[in-house]
């Protein structure tokens, strides 16, 4: 018997990785090595490595001794005291090479310890919500020429937070797009091909402020993008046009925690849903699921659900064949269906979240169609 109890995580991590595979989860983020990946990995699944770097600040090791050897360096917060980061100008200066190589080589030991498909930096790094770093001389100078201010001018953190608020929040967004662009090139010389990318909230001058993050900075240096959780509309809208021609991969969470999330787990009914309609709004590459230890029976099964509708239509569920202009739907919400064109035919994929039947009319290039939608239905109608 308590052989058994010894062996119970074990058969958990079992039970986890066989609802994953079965369900159509087939890539995970963090790391390989945990309980669940063991058994997931030779089944072909793949994993993107979460990058344990919070922005600027030494990560043990060499740098840290680095960075406990140079005060001058470190990062001052909005009271002019030091922070346990180094100075972002300084890091992103010709002076900082032997430094940032130290970086290199711990980020490049960590995608080459195992067969990393990805790595990501998630990056939620508050600029002025809250106030963080840096206000040093260096960075003043620095903020003044982005800013195109006269060198004279006076600036202090008060005056950041106020007048120029926008402005710096506009100098440390791009700062982090030019430290992505370096974590990129760092890791083309991994010894497998990495797919960058960077997790952070959707495009929102929230985001920018409490983030870090503009999207339209980031394109360039990222090879995807991930955002989450849940999302209005207009907000994922507006990620997928700043991020232009970069793929994004949005977010859902089945429920925040397993053990003291004070919300009811949603219908599975509904998940399916929430699933495919992230899908297809954040651009069709996949949708990132918060997390695994909350998830159930139900989850799992309407996860498979949606991805067995995505793996049917595969060929038609393309963000480049989107036709929503040829198409109206009377009675459900204009998020909650999708149309897409291939080879002279359109597809609609109408997604009820109503609990009693829906009907609906689907018009294509003019031409009407009764649809009758279950409670939390969902369909695929295709038009010749």
């Amino acid at each position: 018997e308590r052989e058994g109890l010894l062996d119970t995580p074990s058969r958990v991590a079992r039970a986890y990785a066989d609802n994953c595979w079965a369900a159509g989860i087939t890539w995970t983020y963090g790391r390989f090595g945990n309980n669940v990946v063991e058994h997931l990995a030779p089944r072909g699944h793949q994993v993107i490595l979460s990058i344990g770097w919070n922005g600027w600040n030494p990560i043990g090791g060499e740098m840290q001794d680095f960075y406990e050897a140079h005060p001058d360096l470190h990062a001052l917060d909005f009271a002019g005291e030091t922070v346990r980061f180094f100075c972002p100008t300084w890091f992103l200066s010709d002076d900082a090479a032997p430094v940032r190589g130290m970086f290199e080589r711990w980020l490049l030991d960590a995608v080459n310890s195992a067969p990393y498909a990805g790595a990501d930096w998630d990056l939620e790094q508050p600029v002025v919500d809250p106030p963080t770093f840096c206000t040093c001389e260096r960075c003043l100078t620095a903020f003044r020429e982005f800013a195109a201010l006269d060198r004279r001018t006076e600036l202090n953190p008060e005056l950041l937070l106020g007048e120029y608020r926008a402005r710096w929040v506009d100098f440390r967004c791009t700062q982090n797009a030019t430290m992505a662009g370096l974590i990129k090139a760092m890791l083309a010389g991994a010894e497998r091909e990495i797919e960058f990318s960077i997790y952070s909230g959707f495009q929102s001058l929230r985001t920018m402020e409490h983030y870090g993050v503009d999207w339209a900075k980031l394109a360039p240096h990222i090879d995807m993008a991930i955002a989450g959780y849940g999302g209005s509309a207009e907000s994922v809208a507006a990620t997928v046009e700043a991020l232009g021609d970069t793929p994004l991969m949005g977010g859902e969470m089945w429920y925040l925690s397993h053990n003291n999330d004070a919300r009811p787990a949603p219908r599975m009914e509904t998940w399916r849903n929430r699933v495919l309609r992230k899908f297809v709004e954040s651009g069709c590459i996949g949708v990132l699921i918060w997390w695994l230890p909350p998830m159930d029976g139900g989850s799992f099964y309407a996860t498979s659900e949606a991805a067995a509708l995505i793996a049917e239509y595969e060929d038609w569920l393309v963000h480049e064949r989107r036709c929503d202009e040829r198409v109206t739907v009377e009675g459900l919400d204009a998020r909650d269906w999708a149309a897409f064109e291939r080879d002279g035919r359109v597809l609609v994929l109408l997604m009820s979240f109503e609990d009693a039947p829906v009907e609906l009319t689907v018009t294509v290039d003019g031409e009407a169609r009764p649809v009758a939608l279950e409670p939390y239905g969902t369909e695929v109608l295709v038009v010749d």
